[in-house]
């Protein structure tokens, strides 16, 4: 059985419409598969992500393999390093 590969950029782009429609500047996105695209150039939801960020909009993404065995305390470090590395590389992967 193939793994999916992923949220769409379609998916980022509704994701994006239901923060700014309810004024939030922060949304997490739990996907078991991460998004489609490459994080390095940023190409498809990784560009998504960017543009939203451009836009005071930050969108961290966290895979179900990164939230196996979390502790509270481990998820408090894992969504502010996911937060950091998406202020950094406009990206959260």
């Amino acid at each position: 059985m193939l793994a999916s590969p992923g949220l769409k950029t379609r998916d980022l782009r509704v994701l994006v419409d239901r923060l700014r429609e309810r004024a939030c500047t922060l949304g997490i996105l739990l996907s078991a598969n991460g998004v489609t695209g490459d994080p390095d150039d940023l190409t498809a939801a990784h560009h998504q992500i960017s543009r939203a960020l451009e836009q005071g909009l930050h969108i961290v993404v966290i895979s179900t393999d990164e939230l196996g065995g979390v502790t509270v305390r481990g998820l408090v470090k894992l969504l502010l390093g996911k937060w950091m590395k998406l202020k950094a590389f406009k990206t959260s992967l």
